[in-house]
């Protein structure tokens, strides 16, 4: 299968708090460390091509955004919540029970301002 398809810039690879970074010379990684409820909650074990992989739900990823501003900029936050919202990827609900497992005082203060 031929691909003309470019590896991304940058990939984002969450790894539980104390594990060693995986070396990967091909991609430049972005590692963000969790731990606790952080590391499983919103989190779904897939296949890529007989590969596992953990993947996190639009509304664990939103949220994420949110958590991670300092390291993702408040736009790209603030862009991810209207897009999935826009494209019925999540809704207010699921958003509100991330955010009471996940804090995020941003997150609250958009979903509060929404919910009016």
């Amino acid at each position: 299968m031929a691909s003309d398809r470019r590896p991304p810039a940058q990939v984002w690879l969450g790894i539980p708090h104390k594990a060693r970074p995986p070396r990967q010379a091909r991609l430049q990684l972005r590692i963000v460390r969790f731990s606790g409820l952080a590391w499983t909650y919103g989190v779904k074990d897939i296949e890529f091509e007989g590969v596992p992989a953990r993947i996190t739900s639009p509304a664990r990823t939103v949220a994420d955004c949110f958590r991670l501003e300092r390291l993702v900029g408040a736009e790209v936050a603030i862009e991810a919540l209207r897009d999935a919202l826009r494209r019925r990827l999540v809704t207010i609900a699921e958003l509100s029970r991330v955010e009471e497992v996940l804090p995020s005082r941003r997150l609250r203060a958009h979903l509060e301002m929404r919910s009016i």
